[in-house]
């Protein structure tokens, strides 16, 4: 059985991006396009982890961001977020992927966040 990912992000090109290369890599994908779904599609889809892509960091989506960190989901699933944030804030948010990013940089996170979980190998 593949690790689930859960593909949050409103950007078309990124979604489709996103999922076609997590499903060639062999990881079982869901997309959803609005932040408003994300807690229906996580009980619907039970993710292993979340891929969550903000590209415009707004008040709205930081406060989704927030709310999904303080929900029960957040104990069991690990939200990986994907932005165009500053690329400082990557050495503080362990969880951050700035964008552009390189195939072999995600992968490496994803892993490593499925590794804690016991999901796979470390």
């Amino acid at each position: 059985m593949s690790a689930r990912i859960l593909i949050v992000a409103e950007d078309l090109a990124m979604r489709e991006s996103l999922d076609l290369f997590l499903t060639f890599e062999g990881y079982e994908t869901f997309t959803c396009t609005r932040y408003s779904d994300i807690h229906n599609f996580i009980h619907n889809f039970t993710p292993n982890l979340i891929l969550l892509h903000i590209s415009n960091w707004r008040l709205r989506n930081r406060e989704t961001l927030e709310h999904l960190k303080l929900s029960t989901y957040q104990k069991s699933v690990p939200i990986i977020l994907v932005s165009d944030m500053d690329s400082n804030k990557e050495r503080v948010l362990n969880h951050l992927i700035v964008t552009p990013f390189d195939e072999k940089k995600i992968l490496d996170k994803i892993h490593v966040q499925l590794a804690k979980q016991g999901f796979v190998e470390g």
